[in-house]
This record gives C-alpha cells, sequence and structure tokens, in this order.
C-alpha cells in the first residue's frame, strides 16, 4: 500500500497514525503523504531506528516472518512473542541466523510452544545454534515447550547475563536444577539450559509454581524457596562460584550436607524450614560461616555470628 485514498483527504482531527510500534504525528493533514513515508521506510527496510519487533496476540499456526525482508531481523535488538497461542515452535531456521544483533529475546503466554526452533525439512546434520549477542532471556508460561530444536543440535550464548525461567516445567523442571541422581536420566533436549546455570550470570530466576531459585550475582546470593525435595544437593550449589549467602525459605529439606565445601559462604539464613533444624546444628561444618540466621523452624527464630 502507497496511498491511503486518491485525492486529497482531510483528517483534521487525527492526531497520530501508529504502524506496527511506529507513531506518526498527522503534521499537514496530509494522511496519504503519511502513508506513504511509512511504506518508504519499510522499503528502506526501517533499518535504523525500528529495532523492537513483538508477536502479540496472534492467533496463527505459525508467526508470519515473511512480513518483513530478511535484513529486517538482521538488525533486531528485541524481540517479544507474547500471547501467540497456537504457534508450536517460535523460529524456522532461516529466521535464527539472521539474529546476528539480537540482545533481549522474550517469549510468553505462548500456550501451545513445543520448541523454540522447528526442525528444518530434509535436514540430517548437526546445527549450531548461536546467539553470540543476546544478554537476557525470558521464558514465561510455556507449558507444552519441551526442548530448543528436535534435531541434533549445539547451542551458544556467549553473551548471557540474565535468564529467566518461569512455568516452563517440561523445559526446565526444578529437580533438574536440585536433584542431581536425576539429571542423567533426563533427556538432555529437555533441560538444554541446564548448562547455562552458573556463576556467569549475573542474574538467574527459576520458578515452578511456588517453587523458586534466585541468583545474584552481584551481592553471591542464592536464595531457594518452598522446594519441596527432602534433600539439597551439592552439586548445583557449586556452580554458583563465590556463593557468599545462602538463603532458604519454606524447604523441606532434611539436612545440609558438606557446607565446607561451599568455600566462600558466609551467611546461611534458614526460614521456615521446619524439618531442617535439629541436623542443621548438628553440622560440624561451619567454620567458614560468619552469620546464621533461623527463623520459623519449630518455633525458634534467632541470629547469631559463628566464630
Amino acid at each position: 500500500m502507497k496511498t491511503f485514498s486518491q485525492g486529497m483527504l482531510s483528517t483534521p482531527k487525527l492526531h497520530k497514525v501508529n504502524y506496527e510500534e511506529m507513531e506518526i504525528e498527522n503534521e499537514g493533514n496530509d494522511l496519504n503523504k503519511i502513508i506513504y513515508g511509512l511504506c518508504k521506510k519499510k522499503d528502506k527496510e526501517i533499518s535504523i531506528d525500528f529495532k523492537y519487533k513483538t508477536f502479540k496476540d496472534d492467533n496463527s499456526a505459525e508467526i508470519c516472518y515473511n512480513q518483513h525482508p530478511t535484513s529486517f531481523y538482521q538488525n533486531l535488538t528485541h524481540l517479544i512473542l507474547l500471547n501467540c497461542e497456537n504457534i508450536k515452535y517460535a523460529f524456522p531456521p532461516s529466521i535464527v541466523g539472521s539474529l546476528h544483533q539480537l540482545q533481549q529475546l522474550k517469549i510468553r503466554y505462548c500456550m501451545a510452544l513445543e520448541e523454540i526452533v522447528t526442525k528444518e525439512e530434509g535436514a540430517n546434520v548437526v546445527v549450531n545454534f548461536v546467539f553470540p549477542n543476546v544478554t537476557l532471556l525470558t521464558l514465561e508460561n510455556l507449558p507444552n515447550l519441551t526442548t530448543f530444536c528436535p534435531e541434533i543440535h549445539t547451542l551458544e550464548w556467549p553473551k548471557l547475563k540474565e535468564l529467566v525461567v518461569r512455568n516452563c516445567a517440561k523445559c526446565l523442571s526444578f529437580k533438574s536444577i536440585t536433584e542431581e541422581s536425576e539429571i542423567d536420566s533426563l533427556d538432555p533436549k529437555a533441560i538444554f539450559l541446564d548448562d547455562k546455570i552458573n556463576s556467569h550470570l549475573e542474574v538467574f530466576e527459576f520458578r515452578n509454581g511456588l517453587a523458586e531459585i534466585t541468583w545474584q550475582n552481584q551481592s553471591k546470593t542464592l536464595e531457594i524457596s518452598y522446594d519441596k525435595s527432602a534433600y539439597i544437593p551439592l552439586g548445583p550449589l557449586q556452580r554458583f562460584h563465590h556463593l557468599k549467602k545462602l538463603q532458604l525459605n519454606g524447604c523441606n529439606y532434611k539436612e545440609i550436607k558438606m557446607l565446607a565445601d561451599l568455600p566462600s559462604l558466609e551467611v546461611l539464613d534458614v526460614s521456615w524450614c521446619k524439618m531442617l533444624l535439629s541436623p542443621l546444628l548438628s553440622t560440624p561444618s561451619f567454620q567458614n560461616l560468619k552469620v546464621l540466621t533461623v527463623e520459623g523452624c519449630h518455633g525458634k527464630r534467632g541470629r547469631c555470628s559463628v566464630e
């Protein structure tokens, strides 16, 4: 579309024209000129200013990426898929190869989504997916997401700093993080983010229902809330090197083993973990702790410095 109407068209009360996420003031009361300018900008691939793209409330079976030329996605820095309820995958492989400048990727409330990248027809080789500049990845309320890609692949996020996963139990279960014995038995494609959970992240948040794990690199704090597992394993904790503060809230853990193997741990904060108090107080490995706080465990409450 190059023109809104044949001949002059007067719209004196029209303030703005909104095209996707661009807004243009109705200056000069010439709607045809505005439409022509928007289309001309699109023809030039909207390559300078338009670096944000949101696909929202789309009921189609797949996202129509062909509405923009490939070069448009090469300049994209922020991409959001929100409430696209019927899509089974987020990207075809051809689009992933164009996301060189992408910095933030958010996929939320896509209830039928099963994979991030669909399998390319006829492809039987190992595919390497690289997101070279992505610093933030958010996956939220994707109950059917099971894998990044159904074909054999490698996956790289070299600059990933913030990872947020909420209510995506099939792709990254709470047990796969907190129970070492179960990790090896899971399909590795189903926990494709598992190896990205480490101290290189500045922020990590994982939530499945009430159960939650958060990591803040700046304060070196790991908080685990409402985990109903019986034991807390050491291995996942050691992923967060230089862990200084561990907070446990409302968990069912019976014991914490080998705190001495967390050499940087200075603060242990335990609240409402009613099954943990006696084993906690009998644990001999407190030589690295400076502060131990216990609250809501069998009615006990206290804070003490540990020499």
